[in-house]
């Protein structure tokens, strides 16, 4: 099937086809031209648009926004509300790394994404302060080097992401996924993880001070040489986690279900 064929000649059989594609599986306009077209009625919703031309064409706002858009070309680019084009440039802006995003930062003005891709790359020394995420995709993500402060990332998913050498103040991590993931030296002070699922996660060395792990589902989790403070576990799923020279300081993991809890 050719989609380019497609999605110029027969709209709406496009729009049907792709609804059967998986969202991580909607790359085929990667890297390609779609330039000087109307797409402004194509359900481009979560395609991976990298490197992908789309100069002088004619879009809608809310789909672009979620779609992965590291090094996309939007030259000259139409929206059917041009209320969406800051979020556009935002999107762009963290795609262009700490020397493009920290510099639009400075004004400290807070930022709010919902729904953008991130998948697949790595965020060092960026300026994450005042910024809100909702739902968005961080799957198979680094994070290295940030200290966000008041950083919202509620209903995410951080799937076989990597959080390392990070301290994160007053962060909420609510209803999120973070199967898999794996924290290094990382501290965390006044935050949620709240109805999260964190199962498989790894945990190194991490400071948790004063954090909500209430309704998360810690199964299988693994915590090492980490320090939990004043935490609450209460109705927290904790079948077989692993807590391993750990420091609990008012902390009680009985609040959860504790069942196969394994602490030395």
């Amino acid at each position: 099937m050719s989609w380019i064929n497609l999605i110029t000649n027969d709209l709406n059989n496009f729009n049907s086809q792709i609804k059967q594609i998986s969202p991580k599986d909607r790359t085929m306009f990667r890297g390609e031209k779609l330039i000087g077209m109307d797409l402004s009625r194509a359900d481009l919703k979560y395609c991976d648009l990298t490197e992908t031309n789309l100069s002088n064409s004619q879009v809608t706002g809310y789909d672009l926004s979620t779609c992965r858009l590291e090094g996309t070309v939007l030259e000259n680019i139409s929206f059917d509300d041009e209320r969406w084009r800051d979020s556009i440039v935002e999107i762009q802006l963290m795609w262009g790394g700490k020397e493009k995003w920290n510099v639009a930062r400075k004004s400290d003005v807070p930022i709010v994404m919902v729904e953008a891709d991130f998948s697949s790359t790595r965020f060092h020394e960026i300026d994450f302060d005042n910024t809100t995420f909702s739902s968005c995709n961080f799957n198979g993500t680094l994070f290295s080097g940030s200290n966000p402060e008041y950083s919202s990332w509620n209903a995410s998913d951080f799937s076989g992401s990597v959080f390392w050498d990070m301290i994160f103040f007053s962060a909420s991590f609510e209803r999120v996924k973070l199967i898999d993931s794996r924290w290094e030296r990382v501290a965390i002070r006044n935050g949620s993880f709240e109805e999260s699922n964190l199962v498989n996660s790894f945990f190194h060395k991490v400071q948790f001070d004063n954090i909500l792990f209430n309704k998360a589902d810690c199964q299988n989790v693994t915590f090492k040489e980490c320090k939990l403070s004043k935490c609450q576990f209460f109705s927290t799923n904790l079948f077989e986690a692993n807590f391993i020279d750990c420091e609990l300081i008012d902390s009680v993991l009985e609040d959860g279900d504790a069942e196969g809890v394994t602490v030395h």
